[in-house]
């Protein structure tokens, strides 16, 4: 029942589809990218923050899921 986001980068060392991807738990948010791959915290940490910021974010899928607070 907890939200969950998945962010897809092309340079994945094992990229697992996305069918398998969506059964892990209650996907809410998915995003995907042109750059990036396994290590995609490291090479390209906005793409990534901006995926958090959007499945966060007022109105966003996963907005309000932590009782007593109101996102950003």
């Amino acid at each position: 029942t907890i939200p969950m986001g998945i962010s897809y980068f092309p340079k994945e060392i094992m990229p697992a589809p996305k069918s398998w991807c969506r059964t892990l738990g209650h996907v809410v948010f998915e995003g995907e990218h042109n750059e990036g791959g396994h290590f995609a915290a490291v090479e390209r940490p906005e793409t990534l923050a901006s995926d958090v910021r959007k499945m966060f974010e007022r109105g966003g899928p996963a907005f309000g899921v932590v009782s007593g607070k109101d996102g950003y």
